[in-house]
């Protein structure tokens, strides 16, 4: 028996960390296996000679996570390489979720200022009453960014939610991919039913 410890990626509940302690308590030869979710990594311990590293980290990013084995490094070069990691990827992650507020604050003025006030200040060409195609493709347009910047919860979610172990971000992910279809769906029924629209419109305005 050999213990070993994992760091993972992808976790964000604890769903994600009772899946991943499944799917690892299921391999061959596993004794133990739990999950530190604060911590993000995996305690387990397993027979050698019927289970390999390869196998357990395939079956783990099979289920839409990333695992890599944690070796305890003497120099601090490693640490700092880690911390470095670290920081780069909060960076980034700060720069998306501002591109992504910035997308979706536009959008929420422009559909619900339409739908609340009359006269809502518009170019005519957007206009939900005049140019119900155009409003529609200009919100639309306005949805990528935020889509893009939440990849994870398709890309992750959806993995998990085909490898049976269903979690948060599969939730996030199908709500959003089913809001987004339904979208398309009335964008391209507008050309007969434009009143889908301009009904919304009014039924807001009498609120």
């Amino acid at each position: 028996m050999i213990n070993e410890k994992y760091d993972i990626e992808g976790m964000h509940c604890a769903a994600c960390s009772a899946a991943i302690e499944r799917i690892s308590r299921k391999l061959p030869g596993v004794e133990s296996a739990d999950v530190n979710l604060p911590m993000k990594t995996l305690s387990i311990t397993y027979d050698e000679t019927r289970l390999k590293s390869e196998e357990l980290v395939r079956k783990i990013e099979k289920a839409g996570f990333k695992a890599r084995l944690k070796v305890e490094e003497k120099e601090d070069k490693g640490r700092d390489r880690d911390r470095t990691e670290a920081e780069a990827a909060h960076k980034r992650e700060k720069r998306e979720l501002i591109a992504a507020l910035v997308s979706s604050g536009i959008l929420l003025i422009y559909s619900m200022g339409q739908m609340i006030i009359s006269g809502f200040p518009v170019p005519d060409i957007l206009s939900m009453e005049t140019h119900p195609h155009n409003a529609a493709f200009f919100q639309f347009l306005l949805t990528l960014p935020a889509l893009y910047m939440g990849r994870r919860y398709f890309t992750g979610g959806i993995r998990a939610l085909f490898s049976g172990v269903p979690n948060m971000d599969s939730l996030v992910g199908i709500s959003a991919a089913a809001s987004m279809v339904y979208s398309l769906v009335v964008f391209f029924m507008l050309e007969d039913r434009p009143q889908m629209v301009t009904s919304s419109i009014s039924n807001r305005r009498l609120l």
